[in-house]
């Protein structure tokens, strides 16, 4: 009679142990899921942030080195270069030294330093590297005129802000675009005081295009690395807890093995 008691008993145990057994594997299973996929999206989050960081560290030494080279031109009061085919006296320029000619006969014209960036863009963009857009939401010349996404901007530095950037989307082609604003300085006021600017007025920005396909072709294999890693160590741990689950499944058995010849130990007697 008691034998039979814990024999009921033991069974009871068995109909409990071998699902508690399952139902542990499957929530350890998802917890370790839920894990990978946290640590995964905060891997590709820092990949992202690694990315924008790149690009706009980049596009912001492009621009201030432009409006370095600005500055310089505008201290000098322009630069005097000679007149050529490529570089015609620029007819925006409202100055009465405009062209001058030297001793020997030389025609110069006065490059002031709007004129001096568009003809940096001009040698950039045939490089193929990047290029720059000198524009004002009041711009002297009609091609200084901004686009959509540079009205944004400009809106914004109105408003306070310091810097505008984000990738774009470009007849089929990926581009980081930053921008950043150019403020009325002494130096300024030569050209643009007719215009009622004074110093420290929003004069307009600079926009930075860069070409991204070669940055986003390398956060791209970058995630595509972190799919592979994550998806291994997915794999291994799955692996791991699949043999855990066999090997307690097992001994459950051989411990229900080792009742049962017990029991026939036990009626032999």
């Amino acid at each position: 009679m008691i034998f039979k008691k814990t024999e009921s008993a033991i069974k009871q145990s068995r109909k409990k142990r071998l699902p508690l057994i399952l139902s542990f594997s499957i929530t350890v299973g998802l917890v370790w899921t839920l894990l990978l996929i946290g640590f995964f999206s905060w891997s590709v989050k820092n990949v992202y942030i690694h990315t924008q960081d790149l690009s706009l560290n980049q596009a912001r030494a492009f621009f201030q080195e432009i409006v370095t080279t600005r500055l310089w031109n505008a201290g000098h009061g322009g630069v005097y270069v000679p007149i050529t085919k490529e570089t015609q006296p620029n007819p925006y320029l409202d100055a009465d030294d405009r062209i001058i000619e030297t001793k020997d006969g030389l025609a110069l014209t006065k490059i002031n330093a709007a004129y001096m960036t568009r003809q940096i863009a001009e040698i950039s963009l045939k490089k193929n590297l990047f290029w720059f857009h000198i524009t004002s939401a009041t711009p002297i010349r009609p091609e200084n005129i901004p686009d959509t996404w540079e009205s944004e901007a400009l809106t914004f530095f109105s408003k306070g802000g310091k810097e505008f950037n984000q990738f774009v989307d470009s007849d089929g082609e990926k581009l980081y675009r930053y921008m950043a604003p150019l403020w009325v300085e002494s130096e300024c006021l030569k050209c643009h005081a007719e215009q009622g600017f004074e110093q420290g007025d929003l004069r307009g920005g600079i926009s930075v295009n860069i070409k991204a396909a070669s940055i986003i072709k390398s956060q791209n294999s970058q995630i595509n690395d972190l799919i592979i890693i994550y998806g291994v160590i997915w794999i291994l741990g799955l692996i791991g807890l699949f043999f855990s689950y066999k090997r307690l499944t097992k001994e459950e058995h051989e411990r229900e093995k080792v009742i049962g010849d017990l029991k026939t130990a036990l009626e032999e007697v």
